[in-house]
């Protein structure tokens, strides 16, 4: 069956932004309780802008830089970095991606203070994490890591947490029932999905049409069931023939 190309990036983007707190708690919970969120995020997109301008690496419309504050006070800034992939990722595409997420932090850290001074004139130490979610990897390890060596003189070593959304897949059940507290949890079942259905059209119809009954299902308030069906919506595209047969399924 035929290929159809699907926009990932972007609803990614979009669902990161309305529930990072939310992404966070189901995908990175030891960072999520670190975080004060009666402080609200700061997104800062046009910092990362400038980064990405000098960082040789490729696409980054799923990558978001984002400053919070932890409960002891201090800044955090974390960049967010979705490696789309459309299967099982090389040895080769793993270290690239390492060394992806190594240019964001040195040229982050690079750009931007180390530390901040707060309106009373202490200074406070700026926190950087880079966080890399693999979509296809079905691996267990909670670190990944990028080390450069040069003729035994010079080396760098750089150690980053990162998640590996597909070893959802075998935790379905658990993540429809994270699903009923936690929104986030209905954009990874649309991310897995999409990828699972990728050559397979007629799967696709039905995968979309059961998330979206089960969105309904959790008595969403109404602002969030349609952020949630335009991001489902975007990730999990079908050909226009197909419409009008999703139309009639979810009702």
């Amino acid at each position: 069956m035929a290929t159809f190309t699907t926009d990932y990036d972007s609803p990614w983007k979009e669902a990161l932004e309305y529930y990072l707190p939310d992404f966070l708690a189901l995908l990175a919970p030891w960072l999520h309780e670190q975080v004060d969120w009666q402080v609200a995020p700061v997104f800062l997109d046009k910092e990362l802008q400038a980064i990405s301008r000098e960082a040789h690496t490729g696409r980054r419309y799923a990558d978001k830089l984002v400053r919070l504050q932890s409960k002891t006070r201090h800044p955090i800034w974390i960049l967010i970095h979705i490696e789309v992939q459309g299967g099982v990722m090389s040895a080769v595409g793993l270290e690239l991606f390492g060394e992806r997420m190594f240019q964001y932090f040195y040229r982050i850290n690079d750009h931007y203070p180390k530390t901040l001074i707060t309106s009373g004139g202490s200074c406070q130490k700026m926190e950087l994490i880079s966080l890399g979610v693999l979509t296809a990897s079905t691996g267990n390890e909670t670190h990944l890591v990028y080390s450069r060596e040069s003729l035994k003189a010079c080396s760098v070593k750089f150690s980053f947490p990162v998640v590996h959304l597909a070893s959802w897949l075998g935790r379905w059940n658990e993540l429809v029932q994270q699903a009923i507290h936690n929104p986030f949890a209905v954009v990874v079942m649309a991310q897995l999905q999409a990828q699972q259905t990728r050559k397979n059209t007629a799967q696709r119809l039905v995968s979309k049409t059961q998330i979206i009954r089960l969105m309904y299902q959790y008595q969403y308030s109404r602002e969030d069931i349609l952020r949630l069906f335009r991001v489902i919506d975007w990730m999990m595209a079908l050909p226009a023939e197909l419409e009008p047969a999703f139309e009639q399924a979810r009702i």
